[in-house]
This record gives C-alpha cells, structure tokens and sequence, in this order.
C-alpha cells in the first residue's frame, strides 16, 4: 500500500515538474490570482472612454485593493529560520501588548528592539509576539462579539 502511495506521489511530482518545463520552454509565467486580477482590470481600463472617469476610478480603486489583500495574504508569520537571517531589518510585531510596532531584528540576541520615548526596549522573539515581514492589519472583532451578545473578559 505504502509503495503505490509513494509512487502516485512521485508520478504527480514529475507530471507538475514536466508542466513546469514545457510552460518555461514556451516562455509562459506562472501567474497568481492576484496578477491575473489586476491583468484583467488593467486590460478593462484600456477598453473604457474619457468620459467614464468615474468607472477608470473605481477599476483603479480594486486595483489598489487587491495590492492590498495580496500583501496581507502573503504577509504570514515568519519562521525562526526566516528572522535569523533579517539581522538589523525592520519587522512588524504583534504581541499580546500591542496590536502591532515595528522593531529592528537583533540576531545575535534573538531579540526585537523597538524604540520607545523612554530609549529602546528589547523582547525577545516568539515570547507571545507574531513577527511579520510587512505592517499587518489587526481586526478588532469586539464590535461583532457585542452585536451577538458577548463581551471581552477583562
């Protein structure tokens, strides 16, 4: 069983290493659903007239918008491997005091050093702290929580 399993492995892995072959040979990208998006409504934006101003904006507005929810997809917690190599790089950080700060990566400490009125304050990593490579948009649900009848435990 485990032998077929393996092998259904390794023909799916060398099916999408040929289609990867012939797609680089022919000169074609790989597209994400992002690019492909804003392709799409770049292509739209040519076809429209001077006088649909307003519609131009609104297009150039979802572009815009899927920049934005394309770096928030792609914006996931890094890895300890990832922040080991970002010695003296800017970072997001979101940790259990703050909704979110940006900090200076110390490798040689694993810490985070943020500036503070105070001077400089260090905290170091993973210690209830989500680090990101950009600004991270945090929700607060407490509006929604309250709408259904719940409330925050503090």
């Amino acid at each position: 069983m485990e032998n077929s399993e393996s092998k259904n492995e390794y023909e799916r892995i060398r099916k999408m290493n040929h289609q990867l072959y012939i797609m680089k040979k022919n000169k074609k990208a790989i597209r994400s659903k992002w690019r492909q998006s804003r392709e799409l409504l770049e292509e739209v934006i040519k076809t429209l007239s001077d006088k649909e101003i307003k519609l131009k904006e609104a297009l150039d507005n979802s572009i815009t918008a899927l920049l934005r929810m394309q770096m928030q997809e792609d914006n996931v917690p890094l890895k300890k491997i990832k922040v080991d190599r970002m010695n003296g790089e800017p970072v997001w950080v979101v940790s259990y005091d703050h909704d979110g700060r940006w900090g200076i990566v110390n490798s040689d400490r694993e810490s985070v050093i943020f500036p503070t009125a105070e001077g400089v304050e260090e905290e170091y990593w993973f210690d209830g702290n989500y680090i990101f490579r950009f600004e991270k948009e945090i929700k607060d649900y407490s509006k929604i929580l309250e709408k259904y009848g719940f409330e925050d435990e503090e």
